[in-house]
């Protein structure tokens, strides 16, 4: 899933975007479960940017942990 960066009334979010029933709407969910998830109508797709990246502060430990995903991936792959 993708995720957005929504500004609505006065707040500023960062959601997941989800397909909606409604064709006309976009659903955006939230990762932290205590907030529900909401339809938006792409109508006020303005106030809606889309994320492309990140921005890591940490680089060495995300360095670390994705070298350590891709060694489990291969590993799982050999396995096969």
């Amino acid at each position: 899933s993708s995720f957005a960066l929504a500004k609505l009334e006065q707040e500023i979010l960062i959601k997941r975007v989800m397909p909606c029933k409604d064709k006309d709407s976009i659903t955006l969910v939230s990762d932290n479960n205590a907030y529900q998830p909401f339809d938006v109508p792409k109508s006020e797709k303005s106030a809606i940017a889309l994320i492309l990246g990140a921005i890591i502060l940490e680089y060495d430990r995300f360095m670390q942990e994705r070298l350590a995903q891709r060694a489990i991936q291969e590993e799982r792959t050999t396995m096969q």
